[in-house]
């Protein structure tokens, strides 16, 4: 039995409206879906529910399905998205590009649009999606990687975008005016950035956040230049640091400290 006549395009006619899908009994499901029954599962079990709402350049979907293989192909509708997935319980497997992640309640993944993808509900699971324009990406600065990747969702419960999230699905909500519209962009806009910052970050290599720590004392020592603080013992105090510890960090450099401090001292101040 279903009460709806699409299952993976949704949302993609109209902004700003709540839509519901729900699927009972394979047999109600779609050909043209790309899902499969996992081995073990009795069709008249099968269950998929699905709200979903577009607002701006971001389509969300809170979803609740049973064991399934889902088999999504690259299309035009998802060339230019990324999908942002956060589970609520249960447990998946995305398999994109030769890598896969397991995903718990409680841990997220970033699945790139313009790559075909596997997705397995290993067990009864519910959880969030969100559809990012590429146009939003591109306008935020942000980049990810090009095949799924586990991703750290930054304070997502003690912030409260998982409550976010789930209020949205509530349809006294809707429709939205104009202001509710720009004010709930931008607060995915925020967290947007936060998860890709997040990103980047544990995407480091350890010799690149070494570098970094290196280039930012280098730029502190250059505003001391002249005074009674460029030395590095005054240096290393102000960091906190022992004289020792301070000359460790430059131990893998092409120059030492004290090597970088005379060039310093050398320069002119333009």
């Amino acid at each position: 039995m279903s009460d709806s006549t699409e299952i993976w395009n949704l949302g993609t006619r109209g902004s700003n409206q709540l839509q519901h899908h729900r699927y009972l009994g394979f047999e109600s499901v779609p050909h043209s879906s790309g899902m499969q029954l996992v081995e073990g599962q009795r069709p008249e079990d099968f269950v998929f529910s699905q709200d979903s709402v577009r607002i701006g350049g971001y389509l969300f979907r809170r979803f609740a399905v049973t064991p399934v293989l889902l088999h999504r192909p690259a299309t035009p509708d998802t060339h230019e998205k990324m999908l942002f997935v956060y589970v609520l319980s249960g447990k998946l497997r995305l398999t994109q590009a030769g890598r896969t992640v397991e995903l718990g309640a409680g841990e997220s993944a970033i699945v790139i649009g313009w790559q075909p993808y596997l997705a397995e509900i290993v067990e009864s699971a519910s959880g969030i999606s969100v559809a990012v324009d590429r146009d939003v990406l591109d306008s935020g600065g942000i980049s990810f990687p090009h095949a799924v990747r586990k991703v750290v969702a930054p304070a997502l419960l003690p912030s409260g975008m998982a409550g976010f999230f789930l209020g949205l699905f509530e349809a006294r909500l809707y429709p939205l005016g104009l202001e509710q519209v720009t004010r709930l962009c931008r607060v995915f806009d925020s967290f947007l950035v936060e998860l890709h910052l997040g990103y980047v970050e544990a995407a480091r290599t350890p010799e690149e956040r070494l570098e970094e720590q290196r280039q930012a004392i280098l730029e502190y020592a250059f505003t001391q230049r002249g005074t009674a603080s460029f030395s590095v013992a005054n240096i290393a105090e102000h960091y906190g640091m022992s004289t020792r510890s301070l000359q460790r960090l430059f131990q893998s450099a092409p120059r030492s400290l004290r090597d970088e401090l005379r060039d310093i001292a050398g320069r002119e101040i333009s």
